[in-house]
């Protein structure tokens, strides 16, 4: 606080940065200055102000549904030896989300939402990836039917590997063993 003047520590607004990820989620709250470099031109300088890293209980979540429906399961069972097994043809409603993905989106939007409260949030940003591993094993971007056919289409596991490696031994090197 002693490095700058008041007039300098007004901000126009912060950047809320999510990064969600299966086990955890990372929230960055960060500002942008526009500063001038010694050659004279103005760049946008960010900073971190408060990192956060929100870890899931997806995995505790779904072990503790799995023993109710055993409890639930055993509680309807017991003495009903001829009674014949209900079918599992319940619909879920729409926008329905599994336990485990709903606490996930729940605790974020609730950190999201404790956070504007206290900081002058004006953007959220929400990293967004999907890899696509099949181009990344390929090495390669792959376009229109060879992505759609892989390496191994239309053969059995057992074919692509002796294809891969040369009809030889993965360990040794051997061929024209059985």
């Amino acid at each position: 606080m002693k490095d700058r003047t008041r007039a300098e520590s007004a901000i126009d607004g912060l950047q809320l940065r999510i990064d969600p990820g299966s086990k955890g989620t990372g929230l960055v709250l960060t500002d942008e200055k526009k500063e001038t470099d010694e050659h004279g031109t103005t760049v946008t300088v960010r900073r971190g102000l408060i990192s956060i890293e929100l870890r899931h209980r997806g995995d505790q979540i779904r072990s503790c549904m799995r023993q109710r429906a055993g409890y639930r399961h055993r509680r309807r069972s017991t003495h009903r030896r001829y009674r014949t097994p209900r079918s599992d043809n319940r619909t879920h409603p729409t926008g329905w989300l599994p336990p485990s993905v709903r606490h996930r989106v729940d605790t974020t939007f609730s950190l999201t939402d404790r956070l504007s409260r206290y900081a002058p949030v004006t953007e959220i940003h929400i990293e967004r990836v999907a890899f696509d591993t099949h181009s990344m094993s390929a090495g390669r971007t792959l376009k229109g039917a060879e992505h759609a056919q892989g390496t191994p289409a239309g053969t059995d596991a057992r074919t692509y590997l002796r294809a891969k490696w040369n009809n030889a031994c993965a360990y040794c090197d051997a061929t024209g063993a059985p």
